[in-house]
């Protein structure tokens, strides 16, 4: 664990900004620091250099440095009043680096907004999606000036999709016809659209149809694994080809007979109850107008092994959890953070199953894993929770 805390710190820069929301010609103004100065030595680590980087192209707007000094720097950095409105990050970095890359990094997203009217106005749609006998999308973009009339001179377009990358010019009536390729498996289905003319520019996006996909489920069953006659939670999570969450309803099977029904919130993720049966084979079928239907498998269930249970995964003073097991009775438990470990005892179930409450007195705020293994300490289980939730 301790070769883990130094090789995998969890954090190690740390940045407060102001806000997240900014506009034009404004100041922002932050403080930095590093996190763990018992890992790294604070002499090292003698610049901190923060970048303005709109996200769309990862153009790297403005950037900065600032002395650090004993893991502590602070500034402030002026947005241009020229850039357009949209989402960008702040990425900084000291100097020290490993492998040539910074050691102390950190990103903070932030949103650009303003009241400046644009010196164009710019209108993207589809006129015409792609068909079986004409595979390519077309799309018209038009720009006008603010009293929507034609512009003087052509305008510089820019256009990103899938992996599709041109830059082109309008024609005289200050539009442009697109014909897209179709990209049924494209990770990111939209269409990045960068507008220039004269010194002002401007950015627009569409959403391009795709057909229907297969959506990308996965399961969680809590402690780690399924086992043979013993009921667990699963937790489940469904998203489609861009990781955007679905709510959904899907009918679980068990030998090809429906047992029951299941579904996702809005975030996409959802939990039931679940018994594994000996030779039995289950399969989930959702249910959605714009998915592909597709069968999904369950993950295979152990013959022999153990499962953990726990009611409530934010706890004060003492963790409650019920372990249930076909494969033995003693075990260790360990309470640790992947970083430090905390608690290491032995335990005898007694019994093939077993409510346990353990009390966290020596056992700081925060994340703790549960770990049990058995006799040989070959772990078995795994569950996460927070300890002293609430408590200052």
């Amino acid at each position: 664990m301790q070769l883990n805390r130094v090789s995998n710190p969890s954090t190690n820069l740390f940045v407060h900004f102001d806000k997240n929301i900014y506009s034009n010609n404004e100041t922002v103004y932050f403080t930095g620091y590093v996190v763990k100065p018992g890992v790294f030595k604070l002499s090292e680590h003698k610049i901190m250099a923060i970048a303005l980087v709109r996200d769309l192209d990862t153009a790297v707007i403005k950037l900065d440095k600032f002395i650090m000094q004993d893991g502590i720097s602070f500034g402030n950095m002026v947005i241009p009043d020229s850039i357009a409105t949209g989402n960008y990050h702040f990425l900084v970095y000291t100097d020290k680096l490993v492998d040539q890359k910074p050691e102390l990094v950190f990103k903070q997203a932030i949103t650009l907004k303003t009241n400046i009217e644009p010196a164009f106005k710019a209108n993207i749609s589809l006129t015409e999606k792609a068909t079986a006998n004409n595979q390519n999308h077309k799309i018209l973009i038009a720009l006008t000036t603010a009293e929507s009339r034609f512009l003087a001179k052509p305008a510089t377009i820019n256009y990103r999709y899938g992996n599709v990358n041109k830059t082109v010019k309008t024609d005289a009536s200050s539009q442009l016809l697109l014909n897209l390729p179709n990209q049924p498996n494209a990770i990111d289905p939209n269409l990045y659209v960068k507008l220039k003319y004269l010194k002002d520019s401007s950015f627009v996006s569409l959403a391009i149809p795709q057909p229907k996909a297969k959506a990308n489920v996965k399961f969680y069953p809590e402690g780690g694994n399924l086992v043979i006659g013993l009921s667990t939670n699963v937790a489940w999570e469904v998203t489609d080809q861009q990781k955007q969450p679905i709510a959904l309803k899907a009918f679980l099977y068990k030998n090809n007979q429906v047992i029951d029904t299941i579904e996702t919130s809005s975030y996409g993720i959802g939990k039931f109850k679940f018994l594994a049966e000996k030779d039995a084979k289950y399969s989930l079928k959702l249910v959605h107008d714009n998915l592909a239907d597709s069968i999904y498998h369950m993950p295979k269930a152990l013959a022999n092994g153990l499962v953990v249970n726990m009611e409530k995964s934010v706890a004060a003073d003492s963790v409650q959890f019920t372990m249930k097991s076909n494969v033995g009775q003693k075990f260790n438990i360990r309470l640790h953070n992947f970083e430090e470990s905390f608690m290491f005892f032995p335990f005898d179930m007694e019994y093939k199953t077993r409510a346990v409450k353990i009390a966290l007195t020596d056992i700081p705020k925060g994340l703790v894993s549960l770990t049990i293994f058995d006799t040989l300490n070959r772990p078995l289980a795994e569950r996460l929770f927070f300890a002293h939730y609430n408590e200052t």
